[in-house]
């Protein structure tokens, strides 16, 4: 049976406010309670939590005018490094290129901040998460805690992530026949065959500026 693959979605994010308290609280504890419990050896602490965020650089990620989920970061300018400390999406939004997109922004972040060495840490039982920084290119460099694995990326204009969109299909001219797709099919395959120089990447997605109030868009 083909693994069903979901569809990717548009989002945007925007500064944290106080009013976004009681959604924080209630995702971590549908999403992520067991997992910070078993790392910590402790209750999950609500306070103890919003602390962390407010006392981060924290986004909110929103779909459809609403909230869907945050992430957390933090620039140690004196030393040059970015810690991505977290980030929480509702199960539904969840394997749908989100994460990706994120660290396309913290990563342009970084550089932007002349904070190139960006860090990550992920309790053991986050699968999902070890799995995106393993192939973003993030390296285990330590196990500070029992339970937690720090994952580093030295941040360059050559190795940032670039989440790339599928080229669209050149409009034929008016008056031009559109090929059949046999024609196009053999046209391609002959175009394989014959010997290249070089190759272009593709066109990379960016965020943009929707005004002055910090909301960035992504599609």
């Amino acid at each position: 049976m083909p693994k069903k693959v979901n569809p990717t979605v548009s989002f945007s994010l925007r500064p944290y406010t106080f009013a976004d308290n009681p959604f924080l609280v209630k995702l971590v504890q549908e999403q992520m309670q067991p997992i910070l419990e078993n790392a910590t050896g402790a209750p999950y602490n609500p306070e103890q939590f919003l602390y962390h965020v407010q006392t981060s650089h924290a986004r909110i990620l929103e779909s459809d005018n609403r909230p869907i989920g945050f992430f957390t970061y933090l620039p140690l300018y004196e030393e040059g490094r970015l810690l991505f400390s977290s980030m929480i999406l509702e199960q539904e939004f969840q394997g749908r290129g989100i994460g990706k997109k994120v660290f396309e922004f913290i990563e342009q972040e970084a550089l932007r901040l002349n904070c190139p060495e960006v860090e990550v840490e992920v309790q053991r039982g986050n699968d999902g998460a070890l799995r995106l920084y393993r192939e973003l290119g993030y390296q285990e460099v330590a196990v500070p805690w029992e339970h937690t694995i720090r994952l580093r990326k030295y941040i360059t204009q050559e190795n940032i992530t670039r989440v790339l969109e599928p080229e669209p299909e050149p409009v034929p001219a008016a008056g031009t026949a559109r090929k059949p797709a046999a024609a196009v099919g053999a046209a391609k395959k002959a175009a394989k065959s014959s010997p290249r120089t070089s190759v272009k990447p593709s066109r990379t997605t960016r965020t943009r500026s929707a005004g002055s109030n910090g909301l960035k868009s992504f599609r």
